[in-house]
This record gives C-alpha cells, sequence and structure tokens, in this order.
C-alpha cells in the first residue's frame, strides 16, 4: 500500500465512542473514514502514470486497526495499488532502471486538505449523533425521575415545549395549505363562470 493516515486525539469524541459497545464504534469511525479513503482513491487516480492503466485500476483503499501509542487503538487507512500491482511502488520511488514518478507523494499534496474536511464533517456528523443519543437517554431517565418525584424536570418541559411547538408550527402549515387550495379552487370557479358567460 502507499500513504496511511492516522487520526488521534479528538478526546471528546473518543470518551462518548467508549459509552457504546466497542463493534459498533468502531464501524462509527470506519464509516467517517470511507469517504476521506475514496477522496484520496480518486486523487491517485488522477495522478497515476497513464501509460499504465492497469495501475490506475489497481488503486484501493485499506482499513485496520493497530495499537495506538497511548495503548488504545487508532485506524490505520492506507491508499495505494493493491498487491498484484508491484510497479506501482516502482513508479513512485524509482529503482535502478527507472526514475521515481512520486505520483502518490502528489496525490496527497493534492488532496490532503480536502480528505481532512471531508473526514471532519463525518466526524462531526457522528459527534452530533452521539450527542442526540446521551440527549434521548436523558430524557428517559428524566420521565422516570418525574415519575418517581411527582415533579417535572427542566428538560421534560423544554422538551414538551418544544414539541408543543411544532405541533403549532405544523398545524399552521396546514392551514395556510388548505387556504391556499381553496383560494385557488375559487378563483377558477370565478374564471370558469366568466368564461360561460362570455359563451352566451
Amino acid at each position: 500500500m502507499g500513504k496511511s493516515i492516522e487520526i488521534t486525539g479528538l478526546k471528546e469524541l473518543s470518551e462518548m465512542l467508549t459509552q457504546i459497545a466497542p463493534k459498533a464504534a468502531k464501524s462509527y469511525v470506519v464509516k467517517c473514514a470511507k469517504p476521506a479513503a475514496e477522496v484520496i482513491v480518486e486523487a491517485m487516480q488522477s495522478t497515476a502514470p497513464s501509460e499504465v492503466g492497469t495501475l490506475r485500476d489497481s488503486i484501493v483503499y485499506r482499513n485496520q486497526w493497530d495499537i495506538a501509542d497511548d495503548g488504545g487503538e487508532a485506524l490505520i487507512t492506507s491508499v495505494g495499488p493493491n498487491k498484484h500491482v508491484p510497479w506501482g511502488m516502482w513508479q513512485e520511488f524509482g529503482t535502478s532502471h527507472i526514475a521515481g514518478r512520486h505520483w502518490m507523494s502528489q496525490a496527497w499534496s493534492d488532496c490532503q486538505e480536502r480528505v481532512l474536511d471531508v473526514f471532519m464533517l463525518g466526524i462531526n456528523d457522528l459527534y452530533a449523533k452521539l450527542v442526540a443519543r446521551d440527549q434521548s437517554e436523558a430524557m428517559i431517565e428524566n420521565d422516570e425521575n418525574d415519575r418517581q418525584t411527582g415533579r417535572v424536570s427542566p428538560s421534560r418541559f423544554r422538551r414538551d415545549r418544544n414539541a408543543a411547538y411544532r405541533e403549532n408550527d405544523a398545524r399552521d402549515g396546514r392551514a395556510k395549505e388548505t387556504s391556499q387550495r381553496l383560494q385557488k379552487q375559487s378563483n377558477n370557479a370565478y374564471k370558469e363562470s366568466k368564461h360561460r358567460g362570455k359563451d352566451k
């Protein structure tokens, strides 16, 4: 394989991921890495030596989990030609007979900012989903507390209030649509009556 990316840090997200099943946590992170890896594949396909078509078609990515410096697990995403096309590395680094063309390095240089942007979009979306999940679990816990204490918790009050706002907005929207539909029918009936009058 060619270039590898190791993502570290993201402390808050890491802490949230430890609260769910390890298999599910890994699946979430792999889903974030997939679009970013596809950006690198596309960039390498554009810089692969054009006279070697099989090289361009052989570019793939692979995810694997390894031990991080802190003792935890880290996702390593590798991108490059598959093992059946060794001349991809020859073209990259050169041999005693040919000069290196550094096509993978060029691809990474061209796309690295976009790769990190795409990856962080996935991470932000994952973080938002985990926050929403925690808030949902907190609401369930507050509901149980409400039943035990006989009092409405602040989070329950906010949830019910927001639900009422959404319901009112939906009701207003339906009323507006009905009014517009009736007005349109009335206008059509008026135009039709005028047209009949002219025919007479």
